[in-house]
């Protein structure tokens, strides 16, 4: 194949850049509106607000040692566990303490919420937890739930459980560490055996479900074959719907008073 002869081609004028043929407008800035101003003044106050890591930066802090109080004292209450020699070949898993400024709307503090959790990946599967999975309530579902609310003009509650697991008894055997600032001195060897399911535990989602779910049946709700997470309760007073997602739900019906006789059941 020959070469072509370029010798006497024409050289090409340069075109020179291209021009944008699209229609320049001006542009608008952005206003520094009232919502953009609360905006920044929350996160201002929020990034203020420094949460310990670790108990011993909370220690001796009026505030953190009040909440931490206040969890001891609802463990306590609730008969959380029984202190107990660790049986041989056992063992104990740790817990620690987890701390969390919680704030309004408008950034102040609403309160500091110390919370103790176990060390649940240190947990041994058929020896401490078997089986894990706990529903939760299908995006699907709770469209259809505000979708019927909206055409049949329900009110929807909403509802957050304090300390859900705290509900939840475990049928298996979990010992924990005493926690850390809160050791009996008397038997400062002895460790926590769980009645009830702490936030840490792999089978403490479990454990809170199968507990509600056993309550709502006894008031006579029934459980969608559809979605787990959903129970109805038909009576002559009207249809009561509950969607869980974990420990919040949304109830609503066609009738409001029997919808509030059953939040004082929950309650």
């Amino acid at each position: 194949m020959k070469r072509a002869n370029v010798a006497n081609r024409t050289p090409q004028t340069d075109p020179g850049p291209c021009r944008s043929t699209r229609e320049r407008r001006p542009v608008h800035r952005l206003i520094y509106d009232g919502y953009v101003a609360r905006h920044y003044a929350y996160m201002a106050k929020v990034v203020q607000d420094v949460e310990p890591i670790c108990f011993e930066d909370a220690i001796g802090h009026a505030l953190w040692d009040k909440a931490m109080d206040e969890e001891m004292a609802a463990l306590d209450a609730n008969r959380t566990w029984e202190l107990v020699p660790l049986p041989e070949g056992k063992k104990a898993i740790g817990c620690k303490w987890v701390y969390k400024v919680k704030h309004n709307l408008d950034g102040n503090i609403s309160m500091y919420n110390a919370r103790l959790i176990t060390k649940g990946y240190a947990q041994t599967h058929g020896i401490d937890y078997e089986e894990t999975f706990a529903p939760v309530a299908k995006m699907a579902t709770v469209r259809t739930m505000i979708a019927m609310a909206a055409s049949r003009r329900w009110l929807l509650h909403q509802m957050d459980v304090k300390n859900a697991f705290l509900h939840g008894e475990l049928q298996e055997e979990v010992y924990l560490d005493q926690p850390l600032g809160y050791e009996d001195m008397s038997h400062p060897n002895y460790v926590c055996m769980l009645r009830k399911a702490l936030y840490g535990p792999k089978q403490a989602p479990r454990a809170w479900h199968d507990k509600i779910a056993k309550y709502l049946v006894t008031i006579s709700f029934r459980m969608s074959d559809a979605d787990h997470s959903l129970y109805v309760r038909k009576s002559d007073e009207g249809i009561v719907v509950i969607t869980i997602y974990v420990d919040d739900l949304i109830v609503g019906g066609e009738n409001e008073k029997e919808v509030e006789h059953v939040k004082c059941f929950l309650k």
